[in-house]
């Protein structure tokens, strides 16, 4: 049987949960090709940008859904085109595992719809990256 939660209870678990979970400093992973099977895998193809969380990531809750706060933005490390992205802890060494804390997403440019969306999904190197819409949902 499938959860059924209020929209109060959601807002509530998504806003001390998502601020926990990815505080600042949390790494959003920019990567080419298609996403692996679940977030316990090693993460797939080339790692284009790597974009740290800044201070205070996260807005307040609306919509059963927590919306990135402020600038997520670096450059390109390699070139290629965005094909997915992996938002984990700081920490996390990126092994196979049931225990880190990461989420998958797809990514299109802006007005494409993915779960994020980037000004650019065609990167060069040095290339700066912005993410224009990100959000957790529940």
């Amino acid at each position: 049987m499938a959860m059924n939660a209020s929209d109060g209870a959601a807002h509530g678990i998504l806003a001390s949960g998502v601020e926990v979970t990815f505080p600042e400093g949390s790494v959003l992973e920019l990567r080419t090709g298609a996403r692996p099977a679940d977030a316990h895998q090693v993460a797939t193809g080339t790692l284009l940008v790597a974009i740290a969380a800044p201070a205070d990531p996260w807005g307040a809750p609306a919509s059963r859904k927590v919306s990135k706060n402020g600038t997520w933005s670096d450059d390109g490390v390699d070139a290629g085109d965005i094909g997915w992205a992996r938002l984990k802890q700081a920490g996390d060494a990126g092994t196979l595992n049931t225990t880190d804390e990461r989420c998958d997403f797809t990514v299109t440019a802006v007005g494409g719809g993915g779960d994020i969306e980037v000004d650019n999904v065609n990167v060069a190197v040095d290339q700066p990256v912005t993410v224009t819409d990100l959000f957790i949902g529940a």
